[in-house]
């Protein structure tokens, strides 16, 4: 089956801290995407052949990428950055699976393959 992914492009993250009963700054510190998100797309990524995302995932300014596989299914996955040959997600590629946070770049893509 099919394994359906959404993915949200961010400019980086955001620091909000953590306040104690008292109202004073209490550390450690929360880490938060910065929102609103710049870019967003799906891609059905099957067993059959790797499926890559286009540059516009990638806008100007992007850092992260929030990765949301559906849940029970795992992809591989390989980045290719701005200007560099594309490389497509094999089966000897990382494995991601539920919500990962990847580092991403202006006009990078992300090619996925299905983990049977």
């Amino acid at each position: 089956m099919p394994a359906t992914v959404r993915m949200f492009s961010h400019a980086g993250i955001a620091t909000a801290f953590v306040a104690s009963h008292a109202e004073q700054l209490s550390f450690p510190a929360l880490t938060l995407l910065q929102q609103r998100y710049l870019a967003r797309a799906s891609i059905t990524a099957t067993t059959g052949s790797a499926q890559s995302s286009s540059a516009a995932l990638a806008p100007a300014n992007t850092r992260l990428l929030h990765v949301q596989v559906e849940p029970g299914k795992r992809v591989h996955y390989e980045l290719t950055p701005n200007g560099q040959t594309a490389v497509a997600a094999d089966t000897s590629s990382p494995i991601v699976e539920g919500n990962t946070i990847l580092q991403f770049g202006s006009g990078w893509t992300i090619s996925l393959l299905e983990a049977s």
